[in-house]
């Protein structure tokens, strides 16, 4: 693996891959309402045409280009086009503001950047005068764009390549030559939970170290299809589903609609593999919940039956070969409930790969049960990004797997993971004192994440480092494992325990106002807008009981003594979750510091 690491490029898999499977297809997405598809042969002549386009504008190995758009195959393009130049790629996600946007192009130096349409250039457009190195703007969608010397439709440009390129192709293959592993093949901005983004510097070493570990874990070919969901922003998506999957395995890549569609693009797509982070899988878990609850008595039996029964066949089996009854039972529980269930998906799910942050391990053994494969894993921006994940010859659930086989793993004294490998960066781009910070002395990434190794060498997550609530009387408490119980219950959309310093536990909750808006009606309290659910004394009893059922097990001093309702949704525009979803803790903190103080007042009502 490491002398097939030392030797490959990202462009060397594209070249190779394009070639292969020359005939076979590689993109397929919706265009007008119908399915549109690339075949690897008309992906490769694209790529080449930007790849032409690039150079003629000026770019030139070494510089930096961002993509800021949604999921579509002219993502590709440019990223693949970038990596055959030698350049390295910035992506930005779609839902990033301007002040964001400006500060990692002027950060990340980067010379031009592939817009998606008319919204996100309206982003850039007003501080064009700040941002002096950019040399063009190509928009990938022109519709009602006014279009300038420096303002190019992606059409335009990618006409300008098709001209060029009809001089040949070897200016490509040499371009690609030229490229050594060391090379910088992006940089990925982390999501920053407080204060500016930093550049993760990755190299082709460090994307090709986890797409040929994770190549042979999944076993992945061209057979296979993948569903796109997450966003190609989001390292894991890239290097997991992108890179790995179609660009080392030859899989085809299917682009969905957007979030809405997901549920019909499964049933329509029928694809064996997709990347997604633990909240699709709440809410997959929590319509199938529901939809049984309002169903017959019979249908909750029926239900509840198979459910033991792949309980017993997957999961208390494992070890050894489930006996004669037990097997025809679980043929009887596929054939009248999980089939129904896998048909959701499209019938022909081989896994399902999550991670970005905790799973809540009901979950993970909920879809055990019937037969869907969840695999967990763990990983950092700045490990390009896997370092553990369960896979079929090694699964425990509730962990994040074993390491990859490029990967080392150690515990400090206080519990935070170390990492080594050729998979982790070499920094921050023009950051050298938070590089400095990144490592230990003896050269190990420190994490930031607290966890634990068991006697099979499994790595369990127990929590941030720097997250850990210490309250007045000296108990520590991991707030993650108890707020993704607390969003595991229907009622609640987001949940963040505070108390550090104080002497007990709180929790902000925003509710789950469609699930609570059904709840009202169906109990009589008739159409409520979300500052009137809030403060009804019904529905904050009714939260207080779901909150109660819900964390009844753990110990006293870990569960919220007062819990205070919020009435508008916590969202990545809103400021309060990063782009990967996760609790921007410090901006919660400082945004709703009046709520908090209020919760620790004799006035507000204890649970």
């Amino acid at each position: 693996m490491h002398e097939l690491c030392a030797k490959a490029t990202l462009a060397d898999l594209f070249l190779l891959t394009s070639e292969r499977f020359a005939h076979r297809g590689a993109v397929r997405f919706r265009r007008d309402g119908r399915w549109t598809e690339y075949s690897f042969r008309e992906l490769r002549e694209r790529v080449f045409a930007s790849f032409h386009a690039l150079r003629y504008i000026g770019l030139a190995k070494g510089d930096h280009i961002a993509i800021l758009s949604e999921n579509r195959p002219e993502w590709f393009i440019a990223d693949l086009a970038i990596q055959c130049l030698g350049c390295a790629s910035v992506p930005l996600y779609a839902t990033l503001k301007t002040d964001q946007i400006q500060y990692i192009i002027q950060q990340s130096e980067a010379k031009l950047i592939f817009v998606e349409n008319r919204e996100q250039l309206g982003k850039i457009r007003h501080c064009l005068n700040e941002l002096p190195n950019l040399k063009k703007l190509v928009v990938l969608d022109p519709f009602g764009v006014e279009l300038d010397e420096k303002v190019i439709s992606f059409q335009e440009f990618h006409y300008l390549g098709k001209e060029l390129l009809k001089k040949g192709e070897s200016d490509v293959l040499e371009s690609v030559q030229s490229i050594q592993p060391e090379d910088l093949a992006s940089l990925v901005y982390t999501s920053g939970t407080t204060g500016h983004p930093k550049g993760v510097m990755l190299t082709h070493l460090n994307f090709m170290s986890d797409i040929m570990s994770l190549k042979r874990v999944f076993e992945l070919s061209e057979e296979d299809i993948i569903l796109g969901i997450l966003p190609l922003s989001h390292v894991l998506e890239r290097c997991g589903a992108y890179y790995t999957a179609f660009l080392a395995s030859g899989s085809m890549y299917v682009f969905t609609e957007s979030l809405e569609t997901v549920a019909r693009d499964m049933t329509e797509v029928k694809p064996t593999f997709i990347v997604a982070v633990p909240r699709l899988f709440e809410k997959i878990y929590l319509r199938i919940i529901d939809s049984v609850k309002s169903g017959s008595g019979v249908k909750k039996a029926l239900f509840n039956w198979a459910l033991q029964v792949g309980r017993a066949y997957y999961l208390e089996h494992r070890a050894s070969p489930p006996g004669f009854v037990l097997q025809q039972q679980f043929r009887l529980a596929n054939q009248l409930v999980f089939s129904k269930l896998h048909q959701r998906f499209g019938g022909r799910i081989r896994y399902f790969v999550s991670g970005g942050a905790s799973l809540e391990p009901r979950i993970a053994q909920f879809f055990a049960s019937v037969g869907i494969k969840i695999m967990e894993g763990y990983g950092l921006t700045e490990t390009s990004p896997v370092n553990t994940v369960n896979h079929d010859k090694a699964v425990r659930l509730g962990s994040v797997g074993k390491p990859i086989d490029c990967v080392q793993i150690k515990l400090a004294e206080d519990g935070e993971i170390l990492i080594k490998g050729p998979n982790v960066t070499r920094g921050y781009y023009r950051k050298p004192e938070e590089t400095q910070e990144l490592f230990d002395d003896e050269g190990w990434l420190k994490t930031g994440d607290i966890g634990r190794i068991d006697e099979d060498g499994f790595l369990w997550i127990i929590d941030r480092k720097k997250e850990i609530i210490v309250t007045s009387g000296g108990k520590n408490i991991a707030p993650q494992p108890i707020e993704s119980m607390l969003t595991s219950n229907p009622f609640i959309s987001h949940a963040m325990l505070v108390g550090d310093h104080r002497n007990f536990i709180a929790a902000l909750i925003v509710p789950d106002f469609e699930t609570l808006s059904n709840w009202c009606r169906k109990n009589g309290l008739g159409d409520l807008d979300m500052e009137q659910m809030i403060k009804h004394e019904d529905v904050y009893n009714k939260i207080q009981s779901e909150i109660q059922e819900t964390i009844a097990g753990l110990p006293r001093y870990e569960q919220a003594k007062k819990f205070i309702l919020l009435s508008n949704p916590w969202t990545i525009e809103g400021g309060e979750l990063t782009p990967t979803m996760k609790l921007k803790r410090r901006v919660i903190l400082r945004k709703f510091s009046s709520h908090i103080e209020s919760l620790y007042r004799p006035d507000i009502r204890q649970r």
